[in-house]
Parts: structure tokens; sequence; C-alpha cells
């Protein structure tokens, strides 16, 4: 988390001018404005998303006179775990009841972030892991994965528990082996944690979704785009596969090893920071396309605007790579459900 209540500011009758003019406060929610640091108006919109998500819990945590801990989509943003909802509901577990209440648009250098919901969501703690961040209550990693795992979109809970899995295991990438025998100490964890309630709403198909969720997976593009993959493909897919070839050594995002198939994932960071980087990066993707053909391997690559319809990208795949409907196994078949439109129109994801 970026913010701390010493970047919120109390609006009363005092100040009530300083909001509607002065440059640097802009109202987040009834009573509380947000004090622009230098550089704010000119982020780019995911990154603004990112600034008015935090400062809407730390408004929310003022203007609560219960205790509360914030939970799931919330937990994620405190914890700075990226995921697919870059404009989420603040969410907070309590024990007293919270009527919901809408937070209006807030507005940053010419990017309007729409309004989104404050309300209470399931009490149950999973795992006693909750701490304090910037003054903030929220639970833990381990229950935030469980609680996703159970309770969202399976769309979303892959890309979260994905994502949880790559910081508990230490982000240690460039050591692969250490790295993914870390995740899967905390995969077991997670486990664990759900066949403990399996009784309960959703644990059976939180445990599907965690024994499948990817901890070497990037990025949310690359997570999302697994996820897909995962419940059409005729065989489980691997990800950052080391490929050798002419002495050039390349990893790639997706392989269907058996098949010699591999999906890329080209965002915004792997295709640089302007026109320059951009055709060189370009032209380096080409010459390392060529390179894993002539080695008998079939690539595609696939960018955000892929995502924006995961229905029609799914279909797109299964015709790409000549496969049925049903290639995949039952399991990795049921980890699929319709993405609804709220979760891929711009309100909810940029």
């Amino acid at each position: 988390m970026n913010l701390t209540m010493a970047d919120m500011v109390h609006i009363d009758s005092t100040n009530q001018h300083d909001l509607k003019h002065g440059p640097d406060l802009v109202r987040v929610s009834r009573g509380w404005a947000l004090r622009l640091r230098p550089g704010d108006r000119e982020g780019r919109p995911w990154e603004i998303r990112s600034t008015v998500a935090e400062a809407r819990i730390l408004a929310l945590r003022q203007l609560t006179n219960r205790p509360v801990v914030f939970a799931r989509s919330s937990a994620l943003v405190l914890w700075g775990i990226p995921s697919w909802t870059n404009n989420p509901d603040v969410t907070f577990r309590s024990v007293s009841h919270y009527n919901a209440r809408q937070l209006d648009p807030v507005t940053i250098g010419g990017i309007t972030v729409p309004a989104v919901r404050a309300h209470r969501v399931d009490s149950e703690q999973v795992v006693d892991d909750s701490a304090v961040l910037s003054g903030i209550p929220v639970d833990g990693l381990h229950s935030t994965a469980v609680l996703l795992a159970r309770s969202a979109h399976p769309l979303e809970a892959f890309v979260a528990v994905s994502a949880i899995l790559r910081r508990l295991a230490g982000d240690d990438v460039w050591a692969l082996r250490r790295h993914r025998e870390s995740a899967e100490g905390i995969r077991r964890e997670l486990m664990s944690a759900v066949t403990h309630r399996l009784g309960l709403r959703g644990s059976r198909a939180a445990s599907r979704l965690i024994e499948h969720a990817d901890a070497s997976c990037e990025s949310v593009g690359e997570r999302a785009l697994l996820w897909v993959v995962l419940a059409i493909s005729p065989e489980i897919p691997h990800t950052q596969v080391e490929v050798t070839i002419e002495s050039a050594t390349y990893f790639l995002d997706i392989a269907l090893l058996g098949l010699m198939i591999a999906f890329e994932f080209d965002g915004a960071g792997k295709m640089g920071e302007n026109g320059r980087e951009f055709h060189a990066a370009k032209r380096q993707m080409m010459d390392r396309d060529l390179a894993l053909q002539r080695a008998g391997w079939t690539v595609f690559h696939f960018s955000w605007s892929d995502l924006a319809d995961l229905g029609a990208l799914r279909q797109r795949l299964i015709r790409m790579c000549r496969w049925e409907s049903s290639a995949a196994d039952p399991v990795r078949s049921a980890l699929w459900i319709p993405v609804p439109a709220e979760l891929t129109n711009r309100d909810r994801r940029f």
C-alpha cells in the first residue's frame, strides 16, 4: 500500500473552500478527500485507479464507527496484490450489520474512476492471519486466497490466488526450481485450510482452483490467459518453460510440451514504454518466434484486447488448436464459467 492516513484530509465547514478550489485535493467520499502528491495527476489510468482504491479504503475506515477487517478485494489492494478488477468494491468483515453504500466517481488528472460500493462480506475468518497495514486491519494472504477461491468468479479467484502464491513464494523467479518448491508448500497450506471446511459452500470449487493456480505467471494478463487454456487444453499447460535452441535460451509464458504449442501474452511491460522500445521488442519477438518455429514449436500471441471477451477467446483457441470443446479433463473443464460483462467492462477493468 502506498497511501497512509497522512494523505487524507477531513472535509468540514472550515475547509470546504479548499476542496472546491484547492489544486491538490480530490473528494473521495463523504467527509474525506485525498491530497494529491506531485505527479499523481499525470499517472497512467491503472495507477490512478490503484490510488483511488487505496484512498477509498482509508476514507471508509474513518467513516465506520465499528470494528472492521478489510477482506477479499480490499485485502488485495492493501497487500499490493494485482487483481483482475482494478476498480474494486470496498469489502470488509464485521460482526455487526452494515448498510451498503455507494462511493461516488473520483476524477484525477482527467481520468474518472467509476463509482463502486462499500459493503460487508462473509464474516467468517478462514485462517487466523489478520494483520494491520498502515493502521488498517486486514485479512492475511492465506485467508484472502481461500475466501476468494470459495466466493469469487473463477477468473477473479484464479488471478488472485496465483498472484498470492507468487507473493508468498517470494517472487524468486530467477531460481525457478526453488520458487516452485516454495509455491507448492504454500499451495498445500491453502488446500489444508479448504479441506478442513469441505462442508462449506464453494469449498470443492475452491480446492479445484487452488490446485491449478500458478505462481510462475508474471502478470494479470498471463494468469487470465492460463485460466482459459487450462479449461480447454488436452494436456496440462506449463508456465515459464525454459527452451534452448541453437545456444539461445527462451522462456515461454505458457506451453503444452507434448503438442509443442506456446501461448505468449504481450503486455505493455513486455512491449516497452515508447515507440522505439516497441519496435525493438517486436523485432526481437519475430526473431524468437522464427527460432522456435524452426525447432517445431507453434507460437500464438495475445494481448489485452484479446481478453476483452474471454468467451470469444476460448472459442478462438479451440478453433486455432483444432481441439474438441471437451478436450480437457473434467476437473480442469470445471474451472471455466462464462464471464459476466461486469468483469470485463471499463467500470471494473481498464
